[in-house]
């Protein structure tokens, strides 16, 4: 474009045009103890390759840091939608990774809406599961957390929290009074199979 008048320049221009809108919720989680989340750019609806376990005695939490990006490229918010408790066994959900207020009604019923989120902008939040004495021993509660694009619905992914009560198997071992080494270390049967002096 020939440029004879000082006015035109800079020039100024205005472009119009269509593009693609992208919704894509991206759930991650990590055990509150470690650094590092598992599920980022990892999308589906059922845990598989985003999930963290833990075990945990009767009457003690464990705490799993969940954390909502919105990989998509525009703003959006999400609804987050999770497994309750029961049989025993006490899920709790707060909007932060620390302290912050329980949302547990919200998530367990028709879901918790946080503030929307600008393209690559994340939000964490904390889950405690919690097995009381009633809970037997070996037990697992899994816990499914889903987040829902609200702009399309068909847009989710989800973590799963898998925690467990230890298994008690007693194990009986045998020696010699002059022996210094025990026999059926880890053999488990009613018959002294393998296990006999």
């Amino acid at each position: 474009i020939a440029n004879n008048d000082s006015n035109e320049n800079p020039y100024t221009y205005a472009i119009w045009g269509t593009g693609t809108a992208s919704l894509k919720p991206d759930m991650m989680i990590r055990n509150a103890a470690d650094s590092a989340f598992v599920g980022d750019g990892v999308y589906n609806a059922d845990g598989t390759s985003q999930t963290k376990s833990q075990v945990v005695a009767s009457d003690t939490k464990a705490t799993y840091v969940l954390k909502l990006q919105n990989d998509g490229n525009v703003s959006d918010s999400f609804k987050v939608t999770g497994t309750a408790g029961g049989s025993g066994w006490t899920a709790k959900y707060y909007d932060a990774a620390t302290s912050g207020t329980e949302i547990t009604s919200s998530v367990t019923g028709t879901g918790w809406t946080p503030a929307a989120l600008a393209p690559g902008a994340a939000k964490e939040f904390r889950l405690e599961v919690t097995p009381d004495g009633t809970v037997a021993a070996g037990a697992v509660k899994d816990v499914l957390v889903t987040a829902t694009s609200s702009g399309d619905a068909t847009k989710k992914d989800a973590v799963k929290a898998s925690t467990a009560l230890p298994k008690r198997q007693p194990d009986g071992l045998i020696r010699k009074s002059a022996e210094t080494s025990y026999l059926g270390d880890n053999v488990y049967n009613t018959t002294g199979t393998d296990q006999r002096r």
